[in-house]
Parts: structure tokens; sequence; C-alpha cells
């Protein structure tokens, strides 16, 4: 059967991410198998260190209307002994009773009452934001590269040729460079996202074809020994992505963490913001979802 999830997974999913990244890998509705028994099971987050596989943490999740009580305690110690986790962490959206609290923090399982907080609450926080800005502007990609030469040089201009193998040359100054180093310092040049900025559209891949004339003695030629092929122009195929939107945000306590987060479609993608407020500074963490294809059958 196929892995389930649900909004106060993926929103719990989230704000391990925003805790836990970059030094662990954050994953939602993962399956495991118990070495031992050959049983597959669903976790609802599993938090693995990137470095040291064997320090995972099993995360699960309770979106129900009555507080918490001990009996989950119990399911959550023996699922993490028999998958040989190293931490246990239990959410709840209606948090938990005072003994399942204290039993809890005896067999060493945090537990984390999620919730969104009042608007009078969340005003008094250092960041008391309403919106985030959030502007994506990435640098422009060079998608095409096309070299206009004389007349006389169309039918022997080469096909197909990896780029680190073309050389742009200037025969006045006695230089050579690669293409591809040249392309790189095209995609970085202030002046260019400048002029590209100005006429970005919003929300959009812009592309353009941005020409470029040469003067007398600029050539190319391929190595080892290719023919120098004099040009008149070079025509670029530009993309240049641009995204500026103000997000409205929702406020979480999260066992008196102060969470943050916004939704938006960024460049045609559901994107999610989570901000991690704390008493030096604001986390901001940027997330786009991949949803899981593995259709294996699961044991709960």
């Amino acid at each position: 059967m196929p892995r389930r999830t649900n909004p106060f997974q993926q929103l719990s999913s989230s704000i391990m991410a925003v805790f836990y990244e970059p030094e662990y890998e954050v994953v939602e509705s993962v399956l495991v198998c118990n070495e031992n028994t050959g049983a597959v099971r669903e976790l609802d987050i599993l938090i693995t260190h990137r470095q040291d596989a064997s320090k995972k943490i099993l995360v699960e999740c309770r979106d129900h209307k009555r507080k918490q009580n001990v009996q989950w305690i119990d399911e959550l110690e023996g699922k993490a002994q028999r998958l040989n986790f190293s931490k246990v962490i239990a959410v709840s959206s209606s948090g938990f009773t005072k003994p399942t609290i204290a039993e809890a923090s005896e067999r060493g399982i945090e537990t984390l009452h999620l919730r969104e907080a009042e608007e009078l609450d969340w005003r008094k926080w250092k960041f008391g934001l309403e919106t985030f800005g959030l502007n994506v502007n990435f640098e422009p990609v060079v998608t095409k590269v096309d070299f206009i030469a004389h007349p006389s040089f169309i039918g022997r201009l080469p096909l197909d040729v990896k780029l680190d193998r073309v050389f742009i040359f200037d025969c006045r100054k006695k230089i050579k460079f690669r293409l591809k180093d040249w392309i790189t310092g095209f995609q970085k040049d202030p002046k260019v996202k400048a002029q590209l900025a100005e006429r970005d559209e919003n929300d959009a891949v812009n592309h353009y074809e941005y020409k470029i004339p040469c003067d007398p003695g600029i050539g190319f030629g391929v190595e080892p020994g290719g023919q120098f092929i004099p040009l008149a122009e070079v025509i670029l195929s530009v993309d240049s992505p641009r995204a500026e939107y103000s997000v409205p945000l929702k406020h979480f306590d999260v066992g008196g963490e102060k969470i943050h987060l916004g939704e938006a479609v960024v460049l045609g993608r559901n994107t999610k913001l989570v901000l991690h407020e704390t008493k030096m500074q604001l986390k901001v963490m940027i997330e786009q979802r991949v949803e899981p294809t593995d259709t294996r059958d699961i044991d709960h």
C-alpha cells in the first residue's frame, strides 16, 4: 500500500528540518525493514546524521483532539527499541497529560506540543512578522551558444562539441580562453545581471537572446588541432529566473520554540517557508517537497 501522510505530519516534518538541517537529513513517511523479522514499518519522520548513520531519530506525530497518554509512549518505546533508534520525539497537536510527560522524560522520549500561537502571543515575539518578503533572483543560465561566422566558414563549423574543448581566441592580444570559463564569467557579471533584472518579469523563468558582436581578430577553435574560425557574432540563449513575493505567515509554538510558517507557489512549484526564531537570529528555510513513490506493503 502507498505511504501515507497528512498536513500535521508535513508541518512537523518541516519544523524538524529547520531544527536539524543541515547536520541531519530529515525525511517524511519512510519505510524501514526490521532486520530480525523482515517486517516493513512506516515511520512518520526519520532524522539521520549525515556523517554517522547510527545516529538516527524517530519522530511520530498525532493530530488528535485529546491529550496523549502513556499508552502512546509505550508504543513508541517498543518501536524505537525494535528498530534501533538513538532518540525518539513524540509530536502532538493536543499536548500530553502530566503523567505522560513525566513517563516520557524518564524513558528518554522527547515530547513536543505543536500548537498555533495566539495573535497576542506571537506579536510579542522578537520577530513578530505578519508577512515575509521572498526575493528569488537566480544567476542567469546560458542554455545555448550559437557562433555566427563569416559566410565562407558556415559549412565548416564543428557540430556537437563539448564546451571544454572549445576555445575563444583574440589574435590582437594573443590570448585564448575556454568558452566554458567565458560563459561562467558572463553568468556572474554584475552588469549582465543588472541588465536582465530590468527586463525580467516576476514569477517566471525569463528567456532571452543575448547578442555579442565580435571585433576583427576574435574567433574560436576546437582543440586539439582545430582550425581558427573568425567570428562575427556570438548569440547566447539565456534563462533568467525571478520571483518576488510577500508571503503571509502563521505562527506556531513548538514546545516553547517559536516558528513562523508561510506557503507560496514559487516559479510554478508549491513552496514552504519555515522560520525558526531564537534569541540571537532568525533561521530561514525554503522547502519544495518531493512526493514519495514507493508502494511496498507495510505494517503499522
